[in-house]
């Protein structure tokens, strides 16, 4: 019983520690312009104050902010594209950069461009939990969408594939090369597919009620055909097909091999 206690501890433990963790990388995903930013906090001069973080639109420069009586800056007072000067450039962590009476702290250091380790963590961070937002929307849209309908219909699935399925195929080729010589872009591609898709399967259950798909099987291959294929490689050779990258397609390419792990679950 003891053990069991000691396990059940150790479990709540390592979740709680789990949730600390995310919530602490989705605080610093958020608050990641007020947490590294070049603009100051706040500004105070001649009884006057303002916060122009606060202000995208403003923008002060350091050698202006010297005339200010009180200035506070952020934690880390650069932003993401921030470049310092050429003698800055690949600095040890804590090297303080001096500009005018201002002595600023790159607490983790600067890269071969002069930007500050710490800012790019953060921001890096940022753009890190969207990818990761966007793949397991799309991963899991995809994955319930094929299990529940194989799980609902079986091998019964109401398509008569040469008169619906192909056409959507052959489209779905035809527009895949439009967007890759950028005549067209890829959410209007997926728009258009989705589309002619459902206008097709409505039209076919109209005109052949009485015809089936054997949409179980189909699922059930395509998991093994991508699961047996190595996820990196996969990849690596769809994202040297494309020519437009973007969070989107980044975060479109890793849900393409990733939605076989919400597929299984809905279609039992």
């Amino acid at each position: 019983m003891s053990g069991l206690r000691v396990s059940g501890h150790l479990r709540k433990a390592s979740e709680l520690v789990a949730w600390t963790i995310l919530i602490t990388f989705v605080l610093i995903a958020v608050l990641a312009p007020y947490l590294a930013n070049q603009k100051p906090y706040f500004i105070k001069w001649d009884n006057q104050s303002a916060w122009p973080i606060f202000h995208a639109e403003t923008d002060y420069r350091l050698d202006t902010l010297s005339a200010y009586d009180v200035v506070v800056f952020a934690p880390i007072p650069f932003n993401l594209q921030g470049f310092t000067k050429i003698e800055s450039r690949l600095k040890p962590p804590g090297f303080k950069e001096e500009s005018g009476i201002f002595k600023r702290v790159h607490w983790l250091g600067t890269e071969k461009l002069g930007r500050d380790v710490a800012a790019g963590i953060i921001y890096g961070c940022r753009k890190s939990i969207w990818i990761a937002f966007l793949t397991m929307t799309l991963a899991a849209f995809a994955g319930i969408l094929f299990g529940a309908s194989a799980g609902y219909w079986g091998n019964h699935f109401p398509l008569n594939f040469t008169r619906t399925g192909l056409p959507t195929l052959l489209l779905t080729f035809y527009l895949g090369y439009l967007v890759y010589y950028r005549l067209l872009s890829i959410e209007i591609a997926l728009l258009v597919v989705t589309i002619f898709f459902i206008g097709g399967l409505i039209w076919n259950l109209q005109k052949n009620p009485g015809r089936h798909f054997l949409l179980d099987i189909v699922v059930v291959k395509l998991i093994e055909v991508f699961q047996s294929i190595p996820a990196l490689l996969l990849l690596m050779v769809i994202a040297a097909l494309v020519k437009v990258p973007s969070i989107f397609t980044l975060a479109w390419l890793i849900g393409l091999v990733r939605w076989t792990s919400f597929c299984p679950i809905y279609q039992s």
